[in-house]
Parts: structure tokens; sequence; C-alpha cells
């Protein structure tokens, strides 16, 4: 499953060419549901997009739609918005309903 969302941000953290990953990172956290899913990946100075890749199973989902948050920033680097979607690991209990079952008959055994 697939989360996807769209957010208009109330406060616009200021971004500087100059602040490392970990001072953007910090400057957003606050501001981005969630962000500690995610990983830094990278600031598109051509468009002024900052790039984060979710991170599952300890490891970084490089340039997946299905995984990443895309901060907009306006002229100023101040962040105004931000598109995430987000890589979803299915319930446990709905894993163990459907292990006992196979093209919707369950499995008995004989």
């Amino acid at each position: 499953m697939i989360n996807i969302s769209f957010h208009i941000l109330k406060k616009h953290p200021l971004l500087s060419e100059d602040d490392s990953k970990e001072s953007i990172y910090n400057k957003l956290r606050k501001e981005i549901v969630g962000l500690n899913e995610y990983q830094y990946g990278e600031w598109n100075k051509d468009v002024n997009v900052i790039l984060f890749f979710q991170v599952k199973n300890n490891r970084p989902v490089y340039y997946n739609q299905s995984g990443m948050v895309a901060v907009f920033l306006n002229d100023d680097n101040e962040a105004v918005g931000y598109f995430q979607s987000m890589l979803s690991t299915p319930e446990k209990k709905q894993r163990q309903k459907n292990a006992g079952q196979t093209n919707g008959c369950s499995r008995q055994a004989i």
C-alpha cells in the first residue's frame, strides 16, 4: 500500500545552501510528518526542491516515487510545501491471516 499526500506549510523554515544535510533535516523535521523515516537525498537547485528518500529495512529507497518527500522552496529558500509518498508494510495480523489462504480458499492439512 502507498500513502500519498501534499501539504502547504504554515511556517516556512528558511534554508541556506550552506546548511549541512543534518541542519536541513533538523529545520524540516518539525514541519514534515514522519520525516524520521526518510534520509536526505539531494537539493536540486535548478527547481529548488529538496528530496528525501524513505528508509526500509535500514536501506534508503532511492528515486522511488512511492517512498519519498519532495520539499518545495520559494525564491528565498523558504520551505513552503511538500509532497510525501510512503511505502507501508502490511499489518502483521493481515499477513498471518493471508498466509493460510490461497486464491481465496483456506488451506487445510490432509
